[in-house]
């Protein structure tokens, strides 16, 4: 049975290997010398186990320093999330403080399926909510109330393919309809006339219109909705009777845990030139 020469010993070794490298130098034989000492160092530091243990404890020292990075990082993207959550918040007391009637509500369910998009609150009639009524996130447009139970209510979100609000579009406040195309996907303004006087941009705001629907549900105006994210200019056909808009909603919606139903008017809505 052979044992491991200890540590101490091996380490003398590699110093006296070292001091006659130095000592024969001068003779021509160094590199002969360097790398003989090179291949026994190698050996005995492969022998005594102290090559295992420095890789061992810089693989540590790096997994740690990832994991640490990653907490951080985490760390990070909550005080963001709670940053925004309070900014939300802000913007509803504001709208309060406006005269505007807000039930906040929070969301308990998101419906997982492609086709459709909606979400489910823990707040319905009891709390004063009825169909039809406006959902913001703080400011900037959600969805509206489908249904309302005494204790619950289901959002047809923005995205929605149901979806259809009447808007403003861009600094002239062009009249359009806002429809939703699908979960994840850019919304889309239809019926502006494809005609040069109507002039849309990217980066222009869209907001709701002031407006009664025939089952008497009231839009009301100026909460903002998005930014229109493609050049209608280029993407829009000569044939084409109305313009092709593409709107990026200010509303992330799957982030969106607590939300504010419009229960009651008030001053229009504050919009800000630069969106929510």
């Amino acid at each position: 049975m052979t044992t491991r020469p200890s540590g101490r010993f091996n380490l003398i070794i590699i110093a006296v290997l070292i001091i006659i490298t130095v000592i024969l130098a001068p003779l021509g034989l160094f590199y002969r010398i360097k790398t003989y000492t090179a291949a026994c160092c190698g050996y005995l530091l492969a022998r005594t186990g102290f090559a295992d243990s420095w890789a061992t404890a810089d693989e540590r020292l790096r997994m740690d320093n990832q994991r640490l990075a990653l907490l951080v990082l985490e760390k990070e993207n909550r005080i963001s999330a709670l940053e925004r959550e309070l900014g939300r918040f802000n913007r509803a007391a504001d709208l309060g403080r406006a005269g505007w009637v807000l039930v906040p509500a929070q969301v308990v369910f998101y419906d997982p399926s492609i086709a459709a998009s909606r979400m489910l609150l823990n707040q319905g009639t009891a709390a004063g909510i009825t169909t039809g009524m406006l959902v913001l996130d703080g400011e900037s447009l959600v969805g509206m109330v489908a249904n309302a139970a005494e204790y619950s209510a289901e959002v047809l979100l923005v995205d929605d393919i149901q979806s259809v609000f009447p808007v403003f579009v861009g600094k002239d406040r062009f009249a359009a309809h806002l429809r939703g195309v699908g979960r994840g996907r850019a919304l889309e303004v239809r019926f502006v006339d494809n005609q040069p006087e109507y002039a849309i941009t990217t980066g222009d705001m869209v907001v709701t219109s002031g407006y009664v629907r025939q089952d008497g549900v009231m839009i009301t105006e100026g909460i903002p909705v998005g930014t229109v994210v493609n050049d209608p200019a280029q993407d829009t056909q000569p044939y084409d009777d109305f313009k092709r808009i593409k709107v990026r909603p200010f509303a992330t919606i799957p982030a969106v845990r607590t939300v504010f139903v419009l229960a009651g008017l008030g001053a229009p809505a504050p919009v800000r030139p630069g969106g929510p």
